[in-house]
């Protein structure tokens, strides 16, 4: 359910040479103001990207980035995938909580993790805001490639329905926007959380222009979001039949560590990203499969794992 976004254009061939790669990062403190009145302790919490933000500037890699300054975005935007109602539903939800921010969380069912704030609204458009600019950016020749710090998450979010923690689907917005906006063709979503990203799939289930790709724990049905649609026979519809893809372990957590990630990434996220061959690459990196994550903790993805997973990315593309 923790999706930052890394975003990354494949280049044309050319001759193996020595280059800067430079890469932008966005990252905007308004988006700690969303948190959860009635547990401070809350899994999703303002620290899931302020920490991370302060650690890259703390190993001195903020300095060596492009920093991108961004903006919450436009409703005409957030409607290249969500409803006019459902946008206005979000709206209403920030209003109520701005009256009592310990209510039932977004009037879902109860004990729904998915909580209001007086903020809810107004963060979840600028974590939009931010992924659309670093596509700009990225596509625009600024940068090469680059990583938004962005909550709430987005990928579990539906065309009109918030789901695990996710409001607007901050990767589906930045697909639709670069083809809309910026006549990108092909792109590749490519999603390593241990969730699946219910939101993302039918976002594009029928367009053979977006291939998503997903890695995630299943467990027959039982495992978050608890959708059959999770499953490896979900493989997109009409004409994007084929162009949907979900790795989907079954047997729990003892089974999904390092080598798991790691063949799954040679023995198909690759090769089908090199058939597919895509203009502009969108990662929903998660973390949630790491070791120790508080959400996950039975999972033992280690971070040089990570790190290799995001170096197949970047190495694909040059």
């Amino acid at each position: 359910m923790y999706n930052p976004l890394f975003i990354t254009i494949r280049n044309d061939p050319s001759p193996l040479q020595q280059k800067n790669y430079r890469t932008g990062l966005v990252y905007d403190e308004r988006m700690t103001l969303h948190k959860c009145s009635f547990d401070l302790n809350h899994v999703e919490h303002p620290d899931r990207v302020s920490k991370m933000y302060d650690y890259l500037q703390e190993e001195g890699l903020v300095s060596r980035c492009v920093r991108i300054i961004a903006g919450p975005a436009t409703e005409e935007v957030v409607l290249l995938v969500h409803s006019p109602e459902y946008i206005a539903q979000v709206q209403a939800w920030q209003k109520e909580a701005e009256v009592d921010p310990n209510q039932n969380p977004c009037k879902l069912e109860e004990g729904s993790p998915t909580y209001l704030s007086p903020h809810v609204y107004s963060c979840a458009m600028l974590a939009v805001g931010c992924a659309i600019k670093l596509v700009e950016a990225v596509l625009q020749g600024e940068v090469d490639n680059g990583l938004a710090i962005i909550r709430p998450p987005g990928h579990h979010a539906e065309m009109d329905e918030a789901v695990g923690f996710c409001f607007f689907n901050n990767t589906s917005i930045a697909a639709r926007y670069a083809q809309t906006e910026l006549n990108v063709k092909r792109i590749l979503i490519l999603d390593w959380d241990i969730h699946h990203g219910n939101g993302t799939q039918h976002a594009f289930y029928t367009d053979p222009s977006v291939l998503y790709l997903s890695l995630h724990r299943y467990d027959q049905g039982k495992y978050f979001p608890y959708m059959d649609a999770s499953n490896f026979s979900a493989v997109g519809e009409g004409k994007g039949e084929g162009f949907n893809v979900n790795v989907a372990w079954n047997k729990g957590s003892e089974v999904i560590g390092d080598l798991e990630y790691i063949a799954a990434f040679h023995r198909i996220v690759l090769p089908v990203a090199q058939e597919f061959n895509p203009d502009l690459v969108l990662v929903s990196c998660g973390f949630d499969a790491a070791k120790k994550d508080p959400l996950v903790s039975n999972d033992r993805l280690s971070t040089v794992s990570f790190m290799i997973l995001k170096n197949n990315v970047v190495g694909f593309l040059l």
